[in-house]
């Protein structure tokens, strides 16, 4: 089935057998408010919308419970209802790290982070953080555990990449612990070698 999404609900597009125009039906699956600034995203069996809230933005976490068939979506936002200032203008996500990027108009240099982690049929982490960059956020992308950034530091447009799952730190590091740092700088005998 397909899920389509609009300002007040959420369709289901189904066929009995072959996608025809005969045999296709659309269905009302949910009523939910949506942002219509930014594209819904899908992460594993999740698809992730913003919804408004006065100044700030809400998020929702979209499912389809395969017990009962029905479709439903949790507040990813309900325990921290004024986090997400402005609307919600960006959103990507990686699966493979279980990670949603979420920008927003009030402030280009911060990302919001949400971070998951499910056990069987247990979510045993549902949390929010942020990331600040020196730079407005033009745009951003996932190629699996790696999050591609453009971003704008003065009139020059950087494009950036930070590796989600691997740290390269930890092969010269003596302690062998990683170290995440934003345009990290490698120094061999006083020269800059570039460790980005």
């Amino acid at each position: 089935s397909l899920i389509m999404f609009s300002v007040l609900q959420q369709f289901k597009l189904t066929s009995t057998d072959a996608l025809t125009p005969l045999g296709a039906t659309i269905d009302v699956a949910t009523q939910f408010e949506t942002s219509t600034e930014v594209k819904p995203v899908a992460a594993g069996k999740f698809v992730y919308f913003p919804f408004k809230r006065g100044t700030f933005a809400g998020m929702r976490e979209y499912y389809v419970d395969m017990t009962t068939e029905s479709n439903d979506a949790q507040e990813i936002t309900a325990h921290c209802p004024e986090y997400l200032k402005g609307t919600v203008n960006k959103l990507v996500s990686s699966s493979n790290e279980n990670i949603l990027l979420v920008g927003t108009s009030d402030n280009k240099k911060n990302l919001y982070i949400y971070r998951w982690f499910w056990d069987n049929n247990q979510k045993l982490q549902s949390s929010w953080s942020t990331w600040s960059f020196d730079g407005d956020i033009v745009d951003m992308s996932f190629l699996g555990s790696v999050a591609f950034l453009l971003i704008r530091r003065g009139t020059q447009i950087y494009l950036e990449k930070m590796n989600l799952s691997v740290d390269n730190a930890t092969t010269i590091m003596d302690d062998k612990i990683e170290v995440r740092l934003d345009r990290r700088v490698r120094l061999q005998n006083g020269i800059s070698a570039s460790d980005q």
